[in-house]
C-alpha cells in the first residue's frame, strides 16, 4: 500500500505549501529534434529525443503526449516505439488520438512506481504532412502542468528555376553563356548556390547567376540546381545550347591498309583515315560514297567490295550535315585477279 499513498501526500504537499500545477518548472524533462527527412511521397520522418517529468512534487506521469499542428501536417502515420518503459519498469502504451494528431502514452496501472524513475527515449515519427509545430507534454497528472512548444524551421526549398538571357555562339572558343534565375526560400547561411557544376556565392532571392564557357553544339543540357551545404534543397534547369559556330574542317586525309584483290569477286577494301574540326553532331561522314557514323578525330573507316581494275579512284570526303566541309581521297585499286574462261584442246571436225 505504500505505492498507493504517494500521489495523495504529493497533492497534500502541493496545497499546503500553495504551489500550483501550472507553476511546476520542467526541470527534468528535455526535448530534442536531431533529424528530418522529406520523403518525397508527401510524408516526413522525424528523429527526436524526449526526456519527461518524473519525481519531485509531481510524482509521476500518468501519461504524456506529442501533438502536431500546423504546416502542411494533416495526419501521424506511424512512431516507434509503440511502448516506452521507465528505468523502474513502468510501461507507457502509445495511441494516436485528437484525430491522428496526437501521440500520448498512457500508464496501464494504477500507480507508476515513483522511487527514482527516469525516462528518456528515442522516438521516430512520420507524418502525413510537415507541421510547424510540436507541442510537448512532459507529465501530465494533475493536468497539463510541464508543456512545451517546438516549432520546426522553415525547410530550404528552390521554388522555381527560369531561363534569363542566352548568348549567341562565340566563334572563337565555340562556347556561350546562359543566365539562370533561381528563387528559393531558407536557403543555408553558409556554401554555395551551385547551378550546372558551377558555383556562385548565395545572395537573395530570386537570384541570377550565369553560366559561362558552355560548349555550343546544339544539344539539350539537364543540369542540376542545388545548394552545396543542403544537398536535398534541388531542382533542374533544361535548356538548349545553341548549335556550333565553328567552322567544320577536314584537315587531313590518309591512305590505311589497301586489302589484296579477291579473286571471289574481284574486289578489295581500302581503309582511310580522316582527320577533321568542328565535326557536326548529326549525320555520317561519307567517304567515296559509303556513309560510316560520326565518331573522333581521327578516324579509320574502312571502303569494303570496291572493284579491282588498276585504275585510279578518286572520291569524296564529306559530311551529310554539312556537305561544305568536305576534301577528296585519291589511291590505285590494285589489278583485276578474276580467272578467265580457258577452251580445252580438242579435235574439230
Amino acid at each position: 500500500m505504500k505505492n498507493l499513498l504517494v500521489r495523495p501526500l504529493a497533492i497534500l504537499t502541493l496545497v499546503c505549501l500553495g504551489f500550483a500545477p501550472s507553476l511546476m518548472a520542467c526541470d527534468e524533462a528535455s526535448f530534442t529534434f536531431n533529424s528530418e527527412m522529406d520523403n518525397g511521397d508527401g510524408t516526413y520522418t522525424f528523429n527526436i529525443d524526449l526526456c519527461i517529468e518524473f519525481n519531485g512534487l509531481e510524482g509521476s506521469a500518468d501519461w504524456f503526449n506529442l501533438v502536431f499542428q500546423g504546416g502542411t501536417f494533416s495526419s501521424v502515420d506511424s512512431y516507434n516505439p509503440t511502448t516506452i518503459t521507465t528505468s523502474g519498469g513502468d510501461d507507457y502504451v502509445g495511441a494516436v488520438l485528437s484525430g491522428n494528431s496526437e501521440i500520448r502514452w498512457t500508464f496501464g496501472g494504477f500507480i507508476p512506481l515513483h522511487s527514482g524513475q527516469t525516462l528518456c527515449t528515442n522516438i521516430t515519427i512520420t507524418t502525413t504532412g510537415r507541421p510547424a509545430e510540436i507541442d510537448i507534454s512532459y507529465h501530465d497528472t494533475y493536468g497539463g502542468n510541464c508543456d512545451d512548444l517546438y516549432t520546426l524551421s522553415v525547410p530550404c526549398s528552390i521554388d522555381n528555376v527560369a531561363l534569363g538571357t542566352q548568348t549567341a555562339c562565340n566563334p572563337a572558343t565555340d562556347t556561350y553563356s546562359q543566365e539562370v534565375v533561381v528563387t528559393y526560400t531558407n536557403a543555408p547561411s553558409t556554401g554555395t548556390l551551385d547551378v550546372n557544376g558551377q558555383s556562385f556565392a548565395i545572395t537573395t532571392s530570386p537570384q541570377t547567376v550565369n553560366l559561362t564557357g558552355l560548349t555550343a553544339d546544339g544539344n539539350a543540357v539537364s543540369g542540376a540546381v542545388s545548394f552545396s551545404d543542403d544537398t536535398g534543397c534541388s531542382s533542374t534547369v533544361n535548356f538548349t545550347a545553341p548549335a556550333s559556330c565553328s567552322a567544320c574542317s577536314i584537315d587531313n586525309v590518309a591512305l590505311g591498309t589497301q586489302s589484296a584483290c579477291n579473286p571471289a569477286d574481284n574486289t578489295y577494301t581500302q581503309e582511310v583515315t580522316v582527320t577533321y574540326t568542328n565535326p557536326p553532331s548529326t549525320g555520317t561522314l561519307d567517304v567515296n560514297g559509303q556513309s560510316f557514323a560520326v565518331t573522333t578525330s581521327p578516324q579509320t573507316v574502312t571502303l569494303t567490295g570496291l572493284s579491282a581494275d588498276g585504275n585510279a579512284v578518286s572520291g569524296t570526303v564529306n559530311f551529310s550535315n554539312d556537305m561544305g566541309c568536305s576534301d577528296t581521297v585519291n589511291f590505285t585499286a590494285p589489278v583485276s585477279c578474276s580467272v578467265g574462261c580457258a577452251a580445252d584442246n580438242g579435235t574439230w571436225d
